[in-house]
């Protein structure tokens, strides 16, 4: 997760934490749904929940991101890291996709 957000996780604080009986596991199945580690899903939603409470700081999500699910966190990521010319023919080819489907749905009566 920090490697993505450009921090090294030698530097990134380790925190001890006791969990209740069964959250490991319930963290666990969400990190693995969501196609993430454990410690994304954890920091992911302190991070939201700190935004959501109007907690200053560095939050490593945007509050306008909050509402974001893990999955388009990552897309946003990704699309980031792209140089500006592959930005842009990546929102073209969305927006002839999404164009074609446009094209194939039946036409209103």
């Amino acid at each position: 997760m920090f490697k993505r957000l450009g921090i090294p996780a030698r530097s990134a604080d380790k925190f001890v934490l006791r969990l209740p009986d069964n959250m490991r596991e319930r963290i666990a199945e969400v990190a693995e749904n969501d196609g993430h580690s454990m410690n994304w899903a954890i920091v992911s939603r302190l991070d939201r929940s700190m935004a959501q409470e109007g907690v200053s700081g560095d939050a490593l999500i945007a509050p306008d991101k909050a509402a974001l699910s893990l999955n388009e966190l990552e897309l946003l990521q990704q699309f980031r890291q792209l140089s500006p010319p592959r930005q842009d023919a990546l929102i073209a080819l969305i927006g002839q996709n999404q164009e074609a489907k446009r094209e194939k749905a039946p036409a209103p009566e």
